[in-house]
């Protein structure tokens, strides 16, 4: 298992297209994603915290909703 923590600046910004390319594994079977934040950044990286569908920037990348855990 690895672990990999993405986190965006200090300054507020949000986790970009640059930095999941660079940190996250590529979409695949032994691939899961967790996300926590606040809900402007669940909407534009994955959807939704109470959708079990994965939207944004996650779904444009290729996550799949097995491979992405809103908590």
């Amino acid at each position: 298992m690895k672990v990999t923590h993405v986190l965006s600046d200090e300054g507020g910004g949000f986790i970009g297209e640059d930095a999941v390319r660079q940190h996250m594994p590529p979409p695949g079977d032994d691939c899961l994603i967790f996300v926590c934040g606040p809900d402007l950044m669940y909407n534009a990286l994955c959807g939704p915290r109470g959708d079990p569908e994965v939207t944004g920037l996650l779904k444009a990348l290729g996550y799949s909703r097995k491979q992405v855990y809103k908590f």
